[in-house]
């Protein structure tokens, strides 16, 4: 979410607590007792709990099952490439730690990630190409 709608959201919230609060107060004539109080806190909790629910269902509202944002500013081919120098940064940091481990030899390691490195490399050129 951007600062505007975060602004707007928090904004939101404060006004319903308030809106929630005074009406609790109107009810009870303005007598503060437990009631009230009780309440008031009540109403607190309620709203609170629908932020964040809210919260969750905007997050599944604009990700996939994957996880990944459904906005279109990020689907396409730098989303594509994006994925992808993730992925192979991944297994290079794999590839290094299997050859700790002894999973695999230094050579074998050496060679995997000299294959890794030059697609890393490529899809970094794509998406400096892709930014310009």
């Amino acid at each position: 979410m951007t600062e505007c709608i975060k602004k707007r959201v928090y904004g939101a919230i404060v006004l319903t607590f308030i809106v929630g609060a005074v009406c609790v107060l109107f009810y009870y004539q303005g007598r503060i007792n437990a009631s009230p109080i009780i309440l008031v806190i009540g109403w607190a909790a309620v709203v609170v709990s629908c932020y964040f629910i809210g919260k969750s269902l905007w997050f599944y509202a604009m990700h996939d099952e994957r996880g990944l944002d459904l906005n279109p500013q990020y689907q396409g081919r730098h989303a594509d490439l994006l994925r992808e120098k993730k992925a192979v940064l991944r297994a290079i940091k794999d590839t290094e730690f299997d050859c700790d481990m002894g999973k695999i030899s230094q050579e074998d390691a050496e060679a995997i990630i000299m294959v890794y490195r030059k697609r890393a490399i490529e899809v970094l050129r794509a998406l400096e190409e892709s930014n310009s």
